[in-house]
């Protein structure tokens, strides 16, 4: 098990840095309380400074509904069976005309200088899987500290990938075992968690761009490893988050 440390000198103790604990996996919907993020086996860690950019992207997926059918089934009971039907040719005549060649609808308006009320809403159907990025420009003072990274790096990199199931004899299975997870903390020296910096529940590396010539050239030490590099790190929360989720207080 890997723990490693970038840059490699000590930091004072009001720098914030980043923890990223890289598990074995488990799934989450196994477990009865959702709401908490369950690890497998702890691989590695490893320790980055704060990045030049920290992004959450919280979404959420919305669909329109006619209103004028939604509210032919409710009127179906509480206003009688007409009033139900004329909602429904009313919301039906609403997705024609929202469908006709637009010249059609074009000229309709312009005659009446009208123009249909779709009664649209949006429903909720559910969150999206949050993102966390982190924008990295990184400089290793020394080839020490070069090589720490390029160790870093190749590390983060086999998380995101996921393993071959051996078959026995030797030979490979067509079957994949599933990346490593992720467990992300801001932290400062003094292993104080900064939660203004947001708490991320269980991730995947989802994506991971490296650029080796952070300086806009190619610059290297004597063993090859470069000098300057940036580095892009994207991860997904692994499960749907709801209100009550340990990551969202």
């Amino acid at each position: 098990m890997a723990r490693l440390h970038f840059p490699i000198d000590q930091w004072n103790n009001n720098e914030s840095y980043i923890m990223f604990e890289i598990h074995e996996p488990v799934s989450n919907l196994l477990n009865a309380d959702q709401d908490a993020d369950r690890f497998g086996s702890l691989r590695h860690t490893v320790f980055l400074h704060a990045p030049n950019q920290v992004q959450e992207g919280n979404s959420h997926r919305y669909q329109v509904v006619n209103g004028r059918i939604i509210a032919a089934a409710a009127n179906m009971g509480s206003e009688g069976v007409l009033a139900g039907i004329a909602d429904v040719f009313g919301g039906f005549q609403t997705i024609l005309e929202n469908t006709l060649p637009s010249v059609v609808q074009n000229a309709a308006g312009i005659a009446t200088q009208q123009v249909q009320n779709p009664q649209e809403e949006q429903m909720y159907q559910a969150p999206n899987f949050r993102t966390h990025n982190f924008n990295y420009e990184m400089t290793a003072t020394s080839e020490a500290e070069a090589s720490r990274l390029q160790e870093i790096i190749s590390i983060l990199r086999a998380a995101s990938y996921p393993r071959a199931v051996e078959a026995g004899g030797g030979r490979l299975s067509t079957r994949f075992a599933v990346p490593l997870q992720f467990r992300i903390t801001h932290l400062k020296k003094q292993n104080n968690e900064v939660k203004s910096m947001g708490r991320p529940a269980k991730c995947v590396l989802t994506s991971m761009n490296v650029n080796y010539t952070g300086a806009g050239i190619p610059v290297s030490y004597d063993s090859g490893n470069p000098a300057f590099v940036n580095l892009d790190l994207t991860f997904t929360e692994t499960n749907l988050l709801r209100r009550t989720h340990d990551a969202l207080n």
